[in-house]
């Protein structure tokens, strides 16, 4: 039965079903499309070690 349902044991919250949700993740993911994602402290120092190698 999970698979055909495919909610696995999960329920969606549905208070969170609405256009006030949706402009927020709209948002959201607008944000991240234009920014980007963050960098960790490690890939950046990673990075600019690999900067300072080329010439």
């Amino acid at each position: 039965m999970h698979a055909i349902t495919g909610l696995f044991g999960l329920r969606p919250l549905k208070p969170f079903w609405g256009p006030k949700f949706a402009y927020i993740m709209k948002a959201r993911t607008t944000l991240l499309r234009d920014l980007g994602g963050s960098m960790s402290p490690f890939n950046a120092w990673a990075f600019i070690q690999g900067l300072e190698t080329l010439p």
